[in-house]
């Protein structure tokens, strides 16, 4: 990977430097000194197009990663410091819990799945987890306005 990642950074630097120098050039007058370098320069720009595309998914997904990582994070911040045993509830301990909490704070609450049922248990704890601190912060704003 590392060798790739060198590659990739000796080919754009050339690049920059052969551009640096041809910002003059139209479109065709650049293709055909390429050409006449002995350059592909239809697999140029396919190689360029695909390490682009490369780098862009990798940035997304990188940026996917984190995002999740401190979700996981968070999620286990929150379960700690709620004191609670969420994992020794049942799925219909967790369901019943997240109703009653829907039901008593729907309006401060908006749930991104709303089919509770076809989630998985993993996701029905974090769910209850998240719900119970976002009660608790409403808590704490509420006696903090007063």
């Amino acid at each position: 990977m590392e060798k790739k990642l060198e590659d990739a950074r000796v080919f754009f630097d050339s690049l920059e430097k052969f551009l640096a120098h041809t910002a003059d050039q139209s479109t065709e007058e650049l293709e055909l000194e390429l050409q006449e370098e002995g350059v592909d320069t239809h697999g140029l720009v396919s190689r360029v197009k695909s390490i682009v595309h490369e780098k862009l998914n990798e940035a997304r997904l990188h940026w996917q990663k984190e995002a999740e990582e401190e979700r996981r994070s968070a999620l286990a911040g929150l379960a700690a410091t709620a004191g609670k045993a969420w994992n020794a509830l049942s799925r219909a301990e967790i369901l019943a819990r997240i109703q009653e909490l829907i039901g008593s704070h729907g309006q401060e609450l908006s749930l991104e799945y709303r089919n509770l049922e076809a989630m998985t248990e993993d996701d029905l704890s974090n769910t209850l987890i998240e719900l119970e601190a976002l009660v608790a912060a409403a808590s704490e704003n509420d006696q903090a306005g007063e």
